[in-house]
């Protein structure tokens, strides 16, 4: 993927690495249920 394609595709839980080598997508929240706990709370 682009950085464009990845800047289009990212939601608003996860966050876009960026090395020099690739990009990655991951979810800002790593453990299962931390994020879980979080949108709990969120809502």
């Amino acid at each position: 993927m682009s950085l464009e394609q990845c800047m289009e595709f990212i939601s608003d839980d996860e966050l876009l690495e960026v090395t020099p080598d690739s990009l990655r997508l991951r979810k800002t929240i790593l453990a299962k249920e931390q994020r879980m706990k979080a949108q709990y709370r969120n809502k």
